[in-house]
């Protein structure tokens, strides 16, 4: 072999030992380089699943006020829709209502719970009510309505195929009696202690009349259906509410000196009082507006919440001033001067806190299987 032709082969064996070196060294620069893709992978799946909860809570960011309100909850859903998969139940028997929030009372601001939400209408939806021996919510899917009494385990039924009679339930047993309480207008109402179901009915009296039709919880339950005279003038609107007092209930006057409205509630004088016992006239009072319920009026019994011609208004209980514009007619009183009422705003159920000039300054979100039904509240 020639000197040219040895050196020529002594390089080529040197670079290729170079290159052998050189593919060592890069060992450390891979394991470097693979730290590095998986510390952005793992970056990068974290910044995901950020975003994939944020997508997930986006139903509820609605709920979130500006700092001086105050939201609570929300509550978890059942696994599926109660509208669709709810338990059956026979007319006297209810189901578990399902889900994680049915277990223990819905507890809104101070003393105040849910006591039971019912549809209203066509199609039926499941109703829920607060079953106070087990201290959890029942589905019923039985029934057109459920209207639950405010304290006991009683509440009231309907059936559309059996328009003409009010079944109370005796919601720890499933037993129902069933009353004929005529042609009943809007829904029922129980009285504050639970112990009076008060119906609005019109069967067999004359245009304009209407009758009062009491069921009193006892044994045996007493029955009575009052008709008023048709001096004591009611259009429009027209319906029986309870007084805190339980011993009196209210009906709204229409002011004959007004021009009646088709597109406006009529006119209002003031509010007719009777006696529970017998039906009786009591007293009057100069409040131009429609009443909710017994839970309309402040604890201290300076206000009344009414609903007015045009608008829900905060009125002085005595004069009838009026003394501020609410956002919702149907609100309850939860301390001497704040009050609650239910909203569906952004397609959720929730409960606003409210101040005497309707101001909010909290939130309670409620189950989204309670969303368009009609919610009864009471004090625990």
């Amino acid at each position: 072999m020639s000197h040219a032709t040895d050196e020529a082969l002594r390089r080529a064996v040197r670079g290729l030992a170079g290159e052998a070196r050189a593919a060592i060294d890069l060992a450390p620069l891979a394991i470097a380089r693979g730290r590095r893709v998986r510390r952005r992978r793992r970056i990068v799946g974290a910044a995901t699943a950020v975003v994939a909860v944020a997508v997930i809570a986006a139903p509820f960011v609605w709920l979130r006020p500006g700092p001086e309100v105050r939201p609570i909850g929300p509550y978890p859903s059942v696994p599926t829709s109660a509208d669709t998969a709810a338990p059956s139940a026979s007319p006297s028997t209810g189901q578990p209502a399902g889900g994680e929030w049915w277990g223990n009372p819905l507890q809104l601001s101070g003393k105040w719970i849910v006591t039971g939400a019912t549809g209203t209408g066509s199609p039926r939806k499941p109703a829920y009510v607060l079953d106070r021996t087990r201290n959890s919510y029942l589905a019923y899917t039985a029934y057109d309505e459920v209207w639950a009494a405010p304290s006991g385990n009683l509440a009231a039924v309907y059936d559309y195929d059996r328009p003409s009679e009010t079944g109370l339930l005796d919601v720890s047993t499933g037993a129902v009696t069933w009353y004929g309480t005529g042609n009943r207008i809007w829904q029922p109402q129980w009285s504050p202690d639970g112990r009076k179901l008060l119906s609005t009915s019109t069967t067999g009296l004359p245009s304009g009349g209407y009758a009062a039709v009491i069921v009193t919880v006892g044994d045996p339950m007493v029955y009575r259906f009052s008709a008023l005279p048709t001096n004591f003038l009611c259009t429009d609107y027209c319906r029986f509410t309870w007084m805190p007092n339980g011993k009196e209930f209210v009906l709204q006057q229409t002011d004959p000196a007004q021009q009646s409205s088709m597109t406006a509630r009529h006119a209002r004088r003031g509010l007719q009082l009777f006696s529970s016992g017998i039906s009786m006239p009591t007293r009057f009072l100069p409040i131009r507006g429609d009443v909710a319920g017994p839970y309309s009026w402040s604890p201290d019994g300076r206000f009344v919440v009414v609903q007015g011609q045009e608008e829900p208004q905060l009125v002085n209980a005595v004069t009838g001033a009026v003394l501020a514009k609410l956002p919702s007619a149907d609100a309850f009183w939860t301390a001497d001067d704040r009050l609650m009422y239910i909203d569906e705003r952004g397609g959720y159920p929730t409960a606003i806190e409210m101040d005497l000039q309707g101001a909010e300054f909290a939130q309670f979100s409620l189950p989204p299987e309670l969303l368009g039904r009609q919610i009864s509240v009471a004090p625990r």
